[in-house]
């Protein structure tokens, strides 16, 4: 694990040693604008126009995301067990929430 290094967990990028979306003061990565672009009509859905890259970062890690065997690039939740668990990762979701 080092600077610049990441995984994806459905669809959305964070930083490897983290499991933050923007880890500017370790990793130097903001990865809100390429997650962004994964959700369709996002800034329409936010009501924020261009604004919605500006948006609260998620972190991974804090959403109970970990590496689904040792050695994996897959990554499940904790709660269920599930790679890419569309329950516990449903970002549009997430997003809104924070956002309220």
């Amino acid at each position: 694990m080092g600077i610049g290094d990441d995984f994806t967990l459905n669809s959305f990028k964070f930083c490897l040693d983290h499991g933050n979306e923007v880890c500017w003061t370790h990793c130097f990565c903001d990865h809100r604008e390429d997650n962004n672009a994964t959700i369709s009509d996002l800034a329409r859905t936010l009501g924020k126009g261009e604004k919605y890259d500006e948006r609260k970062q998620i972190c991974a890690f804090a959403l109970g995301a970990k590496p689904a065997k040792k050695g994996s690039t897959a990554w499940k939740c904790r709660s269920h067990g599930k790679v890419d668990c569309k329950n516990c990762f449903d970002w549009t979701k997430i997003i809104m929430n924070q956002e309220q």
